[in-house]
């Protein structure tokens, strides 16, 4: 899936951050449905996709919307080299993880451990 590139150097016209950042699931649907491409759009300030953004922000309602589309793709890296695990995992959001490893492909017929989150330090 090929996305138009703006001026800007964006993928979109912006519209399906605003739906992001406002958690407005209405309009991020309607957006969707008219746009599909826009699942994977970046946003040129921070690299981010919708998912990414909704991960980084703990948006567990938006990030479960956007996981279940088809099309998404959960492995685009931000600027600063992070998916949407590891902005879950940065925010403290076991609950986003949990969505992302049920939604990998090479996730899904695994064991669901008790615990998702290693055991390591968070920043």
């Amino acid at each position: 899936m090929k996305l138009k590139v703006m001026e800007d150097g964006s993928t979109s016209n912006g519209d399906i951050f605003e739906a992001v950042r406002s958690r407005n699931l209405q309009k991020l649907r309607a957006i969707l449905t008219e746009r599909p491409d826009e699942i994977n759009a970046i946003d040129p300030e921070t690299g981010r996709t919708p998912l990414n953004m909704a991960s980084a922000k703990g948006y567990y309602s938006v990030c479960e919307e956007l996981i279940t589309r088809p099309d998404v793709d959960i492995f685009v890296q931000d600027f600063n080299g992070r998916d949407a695990m590891d902005n879950a995992y940065f925010t403290d959001r076991d609950d986003i993880i949990d969505l992302i490893l049920d939604r990998a492909p090479f996730f899904a017929d695994a064991p669901k451990p008790e615990k998702t989150v290693v055991s390591f330090p968070r920043p």
